[in-house]
Protein backbone atom coordinates (compact mmCIF):
# COMPACT_ATOMS: atom_id res chain seq x y z
CA UNK A 1 0.00 0.00 0.00
CA UNK A 2 0.89 3.28 -1.02
CA UNK A 3 1.41 6.28 1.78
CA UNK A 4 -1.46 8.01 0.47
CA UNK A 5 -3.88 4.97 1.33
CA UNK A 6 -2.67 4.87 4.64
CA UNK A 7 -3.33 8.09 5.09
CA UNK A 8 -7.01 7.88 3.99
CA UNK A 9 -7.57 4.96 6.06
CA UNK A 10 -6.47 7.16 8.81
CA UNK A 11 -8.70 10.44 7.76
CA UNK A 12 -11.43 7.81 7.59
CA UNK A 13 -10.89 6.14 10.47
CA UNK A 14 -10.20 9.73 12.45
CA UNK A 15 -13.92 10.48 10.79
CA UNK A 16 -15.29 7.68 12.05
CA UNK A 17 -14.13 8.13 15.94
CA UNK A 18 -15.76 11.88 15.55
CA UNK A 19 -19.35 10.74 14.37
CA UNK A 20 -19.16 8.02 17.65
CA UNK A 21 -18.45 10.94 19.75
CA UNK A 22 -21.03 13.16 18.65
CA UNK A 23 -24.12 10.90 17.69
CA UNK A 24 -23.48 8.84 20.89
CA UNK A 25 -21.34 9.86 23.73
CA UNK A 26 -22.62 13.51 23.14
CA UNK A 27 -26.69 12.26 24.09
CA UNK A 28 -25.61 10.35 26.49
CA UNK A 29 -24.20 12.71 28.57
CA UNK A 30 -27.17 15.79 27.64
CA UNK A 31 -29.74 13.22 28.60
CA UNK A 32 -28.06 12.18 31.68
CA UNK A 33 -30.25 14.83 33.86
CA UNK A 34 -33.69 13.64 32.05
CA UNK A 35 -35.46 12.95 35.67
CA UNK A 36 -34.83 16.54 36.75
CA UNK A 37 -36.94 17.32 33.16
CA UNK A 38 -39.64 15.20 33.75
CA UNK A 39 -40.09 15.14 37.75
CA UNK A 40 -39.06 18.75 38.43
CA UNK A 41 -39.68 18.45 41.67
CA UNK A 42 -37.81 20.36 44.54
CA UNK A 43 -36.49 17.32 45.65
CA UNK A 44 -34.91 16.30 42.30
CA UNK A 45 -34.27 20.15 41.83
CA UNK A 46 -32.46 20.33 45.80
CA UNK A 47 -31.18 16.53 46.48
CA UNK A 48 -29.99 18.49 50.00
CA UNK A 49 -34.13 18.19 51.57
CA UNK A 50 -34.20 14.39 50.18
CA UNK A 51 -31.53 13.46 52.89
CA UNK A 52 -33.03 15.66 55.50
CA UNK A 53 -36.59 14.25 54.80
CA UNK A 54 -34.81 10.84 55.51
CA UNK A 55 -32.88 11.60 57.90
CA UNK A 56 -36.38 12.44 59.68
CA UNK A 57 -37.95 9.25 58.95
CA UNK A 58 -34.67 7.36 60.33
CA UNK A 59 -35.11 9.72 63.87
CA UNK A 60 -38.81 8.89 63.61
CA UNK A 61 -38.54 4.81 62.96
CA UNK A 62 -35.39 5.06 65.81
CA UNK A 63 -37.90 7.12 68.53
CA UNK A 64 -40.46 4.60 67.44
CA UNK A 65 -38.53 1.25 67.88
CA UNK A 66 -37.57 2.11 70.95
Amino acid sequence: MSKINIGIKILNFIIFLMIVVVFLIFPIMKFKNLPQMFFSTPTAKNPQIDNSLFERLDKEIENYLK
